[in-house]
């Protein structure tokens, strides 16, 4: 390590990790060593006797403007101050009231209002400005930055933002909630002012866009990088907390492997993946089935059918056999039997009639509804296998090209890009060096970022698909409960009646019965 990169790490250990802010150690330092504005000027014992004078000055001050008693929670705060911030009034009125020694109290409350009250907010946005870089080592760089200044209505919070913040923004909702799609901000690689000033319509419709999440998809205001956003006003370390957001793990992961084939193959591990594939192959399965089930009531109906007309033939045949017979008394209690099972035939024509309706009319239709839907969640399933499909094309594609342009150009060429680029310090070179992986996420970043908002599309999908899937079960279960019940009760009806008419035709052959004797 060099001694650059040590006082860098001294500085990030005793400025940024505790919390000091670094314009007042910029505005220090300058004041008292105007002529060391460059890094390389200091030496290591210099820097941390400037720092420790430093801390040593604020906490004296700190001392000075506290001399009244600390304050422990809540149960110290002015009565008054208290019922302002804690009111459930639209605005928050803290333009008049001294934020020292509240403000991380009258903070806190803000945030906890943004969260559990659903509170419209308002963002103004002013047209963005050059200034000088706040961060650790403006006062040796000299770099200049572009910022547009945010203000959030209600809660009167004001902080500047590069566009590259706005980017890194988007992306750690996308890795929060992967299932929203929310459009990718196309503006991140922009730097410079001159860049901006020609689409600056476009840049603010998509800031004010983005913003607009914050009302859209409320939920987003419980994690904490998204109040950072709106409400950090120390940039170094909103961007140190932003850096730290995007290098966890994601919610879900991509592995991918090469193949003997060449083809890359892609396997979702987020929750819920394998329940897709589960019921995805039943719809399949259903479809078969329900077909083989409608085909053989089909048949069934025509059977029974066939069936109707042999006993109608039968009916007729004794209806004419009866008319044949000779009218002598002798004869009359065969007629009367003959017309007995003649009624016999009738009926069960009539209970094959009735019973072929309620089945046609219920489990039959309920079926075809299932089968229907069915088809409906291959379609949609083809959808989401074609959305698919594309992201691991596009995906082997990128990461094809990616592996040639490493392959194919100076490594230490490309890193060196890439730190200069992302303005990153030299600690960066060996690891960008090393890990493939690592160097592979800095390259061609629209066409990832464009895979990215694609890989959120499938995981989108494949959820609602998932959701839709679930909600239809429970749909199909209550069609089925309600069409079943609906034709077990009309059969036991129609059973009652057949039960009366089959008892009225025993008590005629009783009757004819008893003539005979």
């Amino acid at each position: 390590m060099n001694n650059i990169e040590i006082l860098q790490k001294l500085l990030i250990e005793e400025i940024i990790n505790k919390q000091y802010s670094q314009e007042e150690f910029e505005q220090y330092v300058q004041t008292q060593v105007p002529d060391k504005d460059d890094l390389s000027s200091w030496n290591y014992d210099d820097l941390k006797k400037c720092i420790d004078n430093f801390q040593s000055l604020k906490k004296n001050s700190k001392l000075d403007q506290n001399q009244e008693k600390e304050i422990y929670g809540f149960q110290n705060i002015d009565e008054k101050l208290y019922s302002v911030i804690v009111s459930n009034q639209h605005k928050i009125y803290i333009d008049n009231i001294s934020l020292d020694p509240y403000e991380k109290v009258i903070k806190c409350q803000q945030e906890k209002y943004l969260i559990e009250n659903d509170v419209e907010l308002q963002f103004q946005i002013s047209h963005p400005q050059e200034v000088r870089d706040s961060g650790l080592w403006s006062f040796i760089t000299q770099k200049s930055i572009v910022v547009f200044q945010i203000q959030t209505f209600p809660m009167q919070w004001k902080v500047s933002r590069t566009l590259q913040q706005f980017a890194e923004l988007r992306n750690i909702i996308c890795r929060y909630f992967p299932e929203k799609i929310i459009p990718i901000f196309p503006y991140g690689g922009l730097y410079k002012l001159e860049e901006m000033l020609p689409i600056m319509e476009e840049i603010i419709l998509s800031i004010k866009n983005l913003l607009s999440i914050y009302n859209k998809i409320p939920i987003i205001r419980t994690i904490q990088p998204c109040l950072w956003f709106v409400n950090e006003v120390n940039e170094q370390l909103l961007q140190k907390k932003l850096k730290d957001e995007l290098q966890r793990e994601k919610r879900y992961n991509l592995q991918s492997k090469q193949t003997k084939t060449g083809e890359i193959e892609v396997s979702l591990t987020f929750d819920g993946y394998q329940k897709f594939l589960d019921q995805s192959s039943y719809p399949k399965n259903a479809i078969n089935l329900l077909n083989q089930v409608i085909c053989n009531m089909n048949e069934f109906f025509a059977y029974q059918k066939k069936s109707q007309e042999f006993l109608g033939n039968a009916a007729q045949c004794l209806f004419e056999l009866t008319n044949t017979l000779p009218k002598y008394p002798e004869q009359s209690g065969l007629i009367e039997y003959i017309n007995l099972v003649n009624d016999h035939f009738n009926q069960i024509i009539y209970e094959i009639d009735d019973t072929c309706a309620l089945l046609d009319n219920h489990l039959k239709l309920t079926f075809a509804k299932l089968l229907g839907s069915h088809k409906s969640y291959i379609r949609l399933f083809q959808n989401v296998e074609e959305i698919r499909n594309k992201f691991v094309q596009d995906y082997n594609i990128l990461n094809k090209k990616k592996e040639d342009l490493i392959r194919n150009t100076d490594l230490k060429v490309v890193v060196q890009r890439i730190i200069q680029s992302n303005k990153f310090d030299q600690s960066e070179f060996d690891k960008l060096s090393s890990d493939f992986d690592y160097l592979k996420s800095f390259l061609y970043v629209p066409e990832t970022q464009q895979i990215q908002q694609l890989q959120d599309q499938l995981v989108y999908m494949i959820q609602q698909f998932s959701k839709a899937m679930d909600e239809q079960f429970r749909a199909d279960l209550l069609k089925v409960i309600a069409n079943f019940g609906g034709f077990l009760y009309a059969k036991q009806k129609l059973c009652q009646k057949y039960t009366e008419q089959w008892k009225e035709l025993v008590n005629k052959y009783e009757m004819v019965k008893s003539k005979s004797n």
